[in-house]
């Protein structure tokens, strides 16, 4: 259970990361408050893959069936996995430097990434971790009354 609640808080900081960064986009280039954020939505990205790889992990190796009992794993996985790809191709496409040259484009082009990762982080918790928490809970209370 406590892996699953590490994971929705760290899909919650991402989330705020993300809304914050996007807060900072309307403009017509980089402000400080910018670069800050895009570094905090860096930290947020990566405490995530951390938290999420170790969720896959412990699930893949079977020590959880909770990716068999929570219908769609397989699909939110794959889109987790999709996006952590997209944020690394967007990084690297995006250096400081094409950032100055076109604002508006970079701006356009995050602001979509940040509003699919919102979009992900939200379902992911919804369709798959309260559910799962849902489950660890109910298990480790049929756990303790057979005790």
């Amino acid at each position: 259970m406590h892996l699953f609640q590490a994971v929705m808080d760290c899909h919650r900081r991402l989330i705020a990361a993300a809304e914050a960064l996007r807060d900072q986009l309307g403009g017509t280039e980089p402000t400080p408050a910018l670069v800050r954020l895009r570094f905090e939505m860096a930290i947020a990205v990566r405490e995530n893959l951390i938290a999420t790889q170790q969720l896959w992990s412990r699930i893949e190796q079977g020590i959880s069936d909770i990716g068999t009992l929570v219908p769609g794993y397989d699909r939110l996985k794959a889109a987790e996995s999709e996006l952590h790809v997209r944020y690394a191709h967007h990084i690297a496409t995006w250096p400081v430097a094409a950032i100055h040259a076109d604002f508006r484009r970079f701006a356009v082009t995050k602001r979509r990434f940040l509003d699919d990762l919102c979009r992900h982080a939200r379902l992911l918790e919804a369709d798959f971790l309260r559910p799962a928490c849902r489950l660890v809970e109910a298990n480790a209370r049929r756990g303790a009354g057979q005790a």
